[in-house]
């Protein structure tokens, strides 16, 4: 991606005022100018956060300069600078001497698939602040494969709970949750209001096992990797075509009893997961 590129994609990313030409230097009452320009900054810091978060830059990962944003935005190169520092202070921006800024490149989340992992647990593990938002809450149709999975009758009502898994505020995974109704409507509901309230981050199965006085829970788990859907895109804030891991879990007790149906998409580009495994050498 060429340089005019760069300036082009993100002058989107417009700021409601503009600097006055010839900036602030020299000028009296320049305490002042920056008093009023504070406002710019935090509207600059989200715009060139929300680019970072989008890869608006991934193609090169470095920044237009400092004086280019400067004109772009309509701000001083004081403002920029304050702005870009700030970045670079959180961990998303890196400056290389002689070279410009660029964005640093971030670790995935990596899953050990030898044991399930809770989600708040991965996130933390990361030095990322994991939460939890509730999309919907429905009665579903029961069809033949889910009747079979979760050991219900067909004509039974099923209980679906969409979650959305955040890290750090922004969209990570979409969790898609089916239940027998009649068995744990009353504590999805509950639960519901618990994360409304902001509590811990926590799956419903492992707060409903919790509070059973279950200490295991056993998960058969299948991983495919697949494209996002346009409501998935929407959804985790994709703006572009992207990999996502698709997870299907099936999720008992240790005595066999189904409790929940779980489909989750992971975003491929925050997510890896691994396995270790013991190869036999020899006849």
């Amino acid at each position: 991606m060429d340089h005019t590129t760069h300036m082009d994609h993100t002058n989107s990313l417009s700021i409601r005022a503009t600097r006055r030409p010839g900036g602030d230097r020299g000028r009296p009452g320049r305490a002042a100018a920056h008093a009023r320009e504070a406002p710019l900054y935090r509207q600059l810091l989200t715009s060139l956060t929300a680019g970072i978060r989008r890869g608006d830059w991934e193609a090169t990962g470095r920044l237009p300069s400092e004086r280019d944003l400067s004109q772009q935005f309509g701000v001083s190169r004081s403002t920029v600078r304050q702005a870009l520092e700030q970045l670079s202070a959180s961990g998303l921006l890196k400056k290389v001497q002689g070279r410009g800024t660029f964005v640093a490149s971030r670790g995935a989340i990596t899953q050990p698939l030898g044991r399930v992992t809770a989600f708040r647990e991965a996130l933390a593990a990361q030095g990322i602040t994991p939460g939890l938002r509730i999309v919907s809450r429905t009665l579903e149709p029961c069809d033949v494969v889910l009747s079979r999975l979760l050991g219900v009758p067909p004509a039974s009502t099923l209980l679906l709970l969409v979650c959305l898994g955040l890290g750090d505020g922004e969209p990570l995974a979409i969790y898609r949750s089916y239940f027998s109704a009649p068995k744990v409507a009353g504590a999805v509901d509950e639960f519901c209001r618990a994360v409304a309230a902001g509590a811990s981050p926590r799956m419903f199965c492992d707060a409903y096992a919790e509070r059973a006085g279950m200490h295991e829970l056993r998960a058969e788990q299948t991983f495919e990797a697949r494209l996002a859907t346009v409501e998935e895109r929407a959804l985790l804030a994709l703006g572009r075509p992207a990999a996502v891991f698709d997870v299907t879990s099936l999720v008992s007790t240790t005595r066999g009893e189904p409790l929940e149906y779980r489909r989750a998409v992971y975003r491929g580009d925050w997510y890896k997961f691994n396995i270790e495994r013991l190869a036999h050498i020899g006849p």
